[in-house]
C-alpha cells in the first residue's frame, strides 16, 4: 500500500490547512507501530493519493502517500 521508495511523502491536518511533509520510510515504519487507529481515507486525500490515514494516540491524523 505505501510505495518503496527510501522517502514517502505525508500531510498532516494544521487548523485549516495542511502541512506537507517528506518522512524516511524507517519513521513511518514506527509510526505506524505506534498508530492508535488505521484507517482508509476519504474521498478527498484518497483521490490525491493519500489513501492511509494514521490516527495517533493524542487524536491528530498522518495522510500517507499510497501511490508510487
Amino acid at each position: 500500500m505505501i510505495p518503496r521508495s527510501k522517502k514517502i511523502h505525508t500531510y498532516m491536518g494544521a487548523g485549516s490547512m495542511l502541512m506537507g511533509a517528506e518522512r524516511d520510510r524507517k519513521s513511518l515504519k514506527e509510526t505506524l507501530k505506534e498508530a492508535d487507529e488505521l484507517l482508509k481515507s476519504g474521498p478527498n486525500m484518497g483521490g490525491m493519493g493519500y489513501g492511509l490515514c494514521i490516527v495517533k494516540k493524542d487524536g491528530s491524523q498522518l495522510f500517507v502517500c499510497t501511490k508510487g
